[in-house]
């Protein structure tokens, strides 16, 4: 019972927030892989269709990388919950390989900001070409948009950062070598 006592409240709800977003995240990453299967005819016919030359290279290369971009979400999301098990169960291999995807979190939402900006430089570019005369400039909202996304991405890094340092401290390390 000594055990159960020293048990911080921390490593629970971390560990059962991420076992549910992780959970639902491998759900949602096996329904792509089916969609990608049963598609995959229309998908190859599309990925062969010469695009436009105008299109900016980082839109080709996401929508050439999409199915590699679903299966390496689908992997990180099982990865995650397999790690949030080990974590709710107080073993160190669950602690030490929650910690490295929180890190690869970190440095999946440092890469989304610096892609949401080239993102939106490529749309605000390509404004002037589909804009219809009369209609309102949108380039305030891609603004806002990328702004608005760009936060979020740090705000999620600085939430990671903080769960490292926590899973890092004294206490809680402790907690797994019982």
């Amino acid at each position: 019972m000594d055990r159960l006592q020293q048990r911080s409240t921390f490593v629970t709800v971390v560990a059962c927030i991420f076992l549910v977003l992780a959970g639902f995240g491998t759900l949602v990453g096996i329904m792509q892989g089916v969609m990608l299967l049963l598609m995959r005819e229309e998908l190859a016919a599309v990925v062969h269709t010469p695009v436009p030359s105008d299109m900016p290279e980082v839109f080709r290369w996401m929508f050439r990388a999409m199915p590699a971009m679903f299966a390496a979400m689908l992997l990180a999301n099982v990865a995650t919950f397999a790690s949030a098990i080990g974590l709710l169960q107080r073993r160190n291999w669950g602690r030490v390989a929650f910690i490295a995807m929180m890190a690869l979190g970190i440095a999946w939402n440092i890469a989304a900001v610096v892609l949401n900006i080239g993102l939106t430089k490529a749309m605000m570019e390509q404004l002037p070409a589909i804009t219809m005369a009369g209609e309102p400039d949108l380039r305030a909202v891609f603004v806002v948009g990328m702004v608005a996304g760009s936060a979020v991405s740090v705000a999620i890094a600085v939430l990671f950062g903080w769960i490292i340092r926590r899973l890092c401290a004294p206490a809680i390390v402790a907690e797994f070598r019982a």
